[in-house]
């Protein structure tokens, strides 16, 4: 399972832990927070049992579904949470299974990308954007 950690200056964010249940019940079970969201406040249970599916689909090959803890850097606390799902086509799975990677920096636009081209030692490097699957 590949980890999601970045540390920005006045914001983090990581994959969210079970111990996170709680900070982010403040969220989701709010209702001034929710009362723009296509749902009404979730209970402790509600929320323990989001950041259970969460915990699942990070486990998950390939990686489909990004829940995030969203977290104030000063104060080290849970302040929310932010969730990406990546749509992979069966060509993206199958690049990815080939050994076509690609790595980015959050807050930036750097990017190295690798592409194998005989066996699994030998790669070569190519420009972003040619033959990238998408994270």
């Amino acid at each position: 399972m590949r980890r999601v950690v970045y540390n920005g200056e006045r914001l983090g964010l990581r994959d969210v832990t079970e111990a996170d249940a709680s900070a982010l019940h403040a969220v989701y079970g709010d209702a001034a927070a929710t009362q723009h969201m296509p749902f009404a406040p979730r209970s402790l249970s509600e929320v323990a049992e989001l950041v259970a599916q969460a915990l699942e689909a990070a486990a998950a090959e390939p990686r489909r579904l990004y829940v995030l803890a969203v977290i104030d850097t000063a104060r080290r606390d849970v302040i929310g949470v932010a969730r990406q799902l990546a749509m992979l086509t069966a060509g993206m799975v199958e690049k990815a299974a080939s050994g076509n990677t690609c790595t980015r920096r959050l807050g930036g636009a750097t990017r190295s990308c690798t592409r194998r081209t005989e066996g699994p030692q030998k790669a070569s490097a190519f420009r972003p954007g040619m033959n990238a699957v998408p994270l």
